[in-house]
């Protein structure tokens, strides 16, 4: 099992948090997926802005057809 040390969760998570695009945000997951050999990462936000249509944020490097 690969273990991410707490001192580098935290670079992560500040790095993620300092993102200004989707690109930068992108970069981010594949670090942590190449850090945990894993070669693919989907990652999502739900902001429950409205009770009736939340705004769902999904990034990941899947291949097209697994979609």
């Amino acid at each position: 099992m690969n273990y991410i040390a707490p001192h580098d969760t935290l670079k992560i998570i500040t790095k993620i948090n300092s993102s200004s695009s989707n690109d930068q945000i992108n970069q981010c997951l594949i670090e942590v997926a190449n850090t945990l050999n894993c070669e693919y990462y989907l990652f999502s936000i739900i902001s429950n802005k409205s009770m009736i249509k939340p705004d769902v944020l999904i990034l990941d490097n899947y291949p097209q057809k697994w979609r």
